[in-house]
């Protein structure tokens, strides 16, 4: 099998914390201040990857050791019944899991199911891609240990319930890339905590640049999936902004992309595109009352200087397209428990569990509350959230950045840039 070179600049946006080894067995000028790049616990986190290109989508990703996190306060997850859990099987057994070390922070499964509301097991076939560029090679196994910690059922290639393509369609897979197949491996086991009975297809472009990453995004449609997420985006720029007539709109078929983690600044594309439904960022806490929701101080905000705004958002100050759309969680303070083992050493660390955050984490997961509705195919853009908002819980607190208190910084009732027109309390679909 001939595997192609992938540029070790490709990754996206996700934000991760090392909770331990495995044991020895552009903005326009529509608001009066420039925006600048929140100060968050992002930036105590040392960024792996290369800066950037213009032809390449950009890196994002950010690792934190384990006692930074655990010192920070990382939230505990709930601990998994194998009886009750996610398992689409409810006979199954509550004993503990041989050879899998328990995670020490993050949430789970059952900690995502009930901060959105979430039905218990949901009998829903949809199929979900994921986007990254270059091999995931521990997806798969990844996934396996994940499922099987968390007492959901088996989501193999063998079964029928996970496919891994390159962006051909076929299994010519490129050469692999640490800091993507860590993005990978924490979006199909966030798809797999919102919606335990959906089919996965991993998509693996060739490179992170602009031809490639739309090329896999349209073989994801091509090979069937219902919903696409994509965990990446970059600034806009001409080159990108022309794949979206034709790779980022697809009738019948949501199109999610990371709004970004950069706070209040310019709009990543594709999250800027009109048909693409664009995920912002939220932080999420534990409180007596239940769950509190907050705009994270790095979800992804700004005014398109591409694309035309479209005739459902009616936001005053951004002539044009405003992102995001709809929120969730993102915040590597309170993020996704998963487990990697590829990839993690090209960074200095163990595999084993992390906490994985960023609006990286925001996209799959909302792709999942999307397929849990089983009413994807009704959803070509984001019109939905805006004429049903009052059905999503509106996020009030919280900035991003400063732009003087507007809303394309701050949260407030109604519509607001950093978490777009809420964050969902159940299924998403109308």
């Amino acid at each position: 099998m001939n595997r192609r070179p992938v540029p070790l600049t490709a990754s996206a946006a996700f934000v991760l914390a090392v909770l331990g080894p495995l044991p020895a067995s552009a903005v326009p000028a529509d608001v009066g201040r420039e925006p600048t790049r929140a100060t968050t616990h992002l930036d105590e986190a040392r960024p792996p990857c290369a800066e950037p290109r213009r032809d390449k989508y950009s890196c994002l990703l950010r690792i934190r050791p384990a006692s930074q996190a655990r010192a920070a306060g990382t939230p505990v997850p709930s601990p998994p019944n194998r009886k009750t859990s996610w398992a689409l099987s409810s006979t199954a057994p509550d004993i503990p899991v041989p050879d899998i070390p328990v995670p020490q922070a993050g949430y789970g499964p059952a900690d995502i199911r009930n901060i959105y509301g979430l039905p218990l097991a949901p009998d829903t076939r949809q199929t979900i891609a994921v986007v990254v560029a270059g091999d995931a090679p521990s997806a798969e196994t990844d996934l396996a240990v994940y499922r099987e910690f968390w007492g959901l059922p088996p989501c193999t290639t063998e079964n029928g319930c996970f496919t891994k393509i390159d962006q051909r369609g076929g299994n010519d897979l490129p050469m692999a890339d640490p800091g993507w197949a860590v993005e990978a491996g924490m979006d199909v086991q966030a798809v797999s905590a919102t919606c335990p009975s959906c089919k996965i297809l991993l998509v693996e472009a060739d490179s992170a640049d602009f031809f490639d990453m739309p090329a896999a995004v349209d073989q994801a449609v091509a090979h069937g999936a219902d919903i696409v997420s994509n965990s990446w985006g970059a600034a806009e720029t001409g080159a990108f902004v022309s794949a979206g007539p034709t790779s980022f709109t697809h009738p019948g078929v949501p199109i999610l992309a990371a709004s970004g983690d950069s706070g209040f600044s310019y709009a990543n594309f594709p999250a800027s595109w009109s048909k693409v439904i664009a995920v912002g960022g939220t932080t999420v806490t534990r409180s007596t009352e239940g769950w509190e929701h907050f705009a994270w101080a790095g979800s992804g905000s700004g005014c398109s200087t591409w694309v035309d705004k479209p005739h459902w958002q009616h936001d005053e100050n951004c002539s044009l397209r405003t992102t995001s759309d709809v929120s969730a969680l993102a915040d590597p303070q309170t993020g996704l428990a998963f487990y990697q083992t590829y990839g993690p050493s090209e960074f200095g660390l163990d595999p084993g569990w992390f906490v994985g955050g960023g609006t990286s984490l925001a996209a799959p997961l909302v792709a999942g509350m999307i397929a849990l509705s089983g009413l994807a195919s009704s959803m070509d853009d984001a019109s939905g959230l805006y004429e049903h908002s009052q059905e999503l819980l509106d996020v009030v607190t919280g900035t991003n950045g400063e732009c003087g208190d507007d809303y394309l910084c701050t949260a407030r009732p109604g519509y607001d840039a950093p978490t777009g027109t809420g964050t969902p309390r159940g299924p998403i679909g109308w």
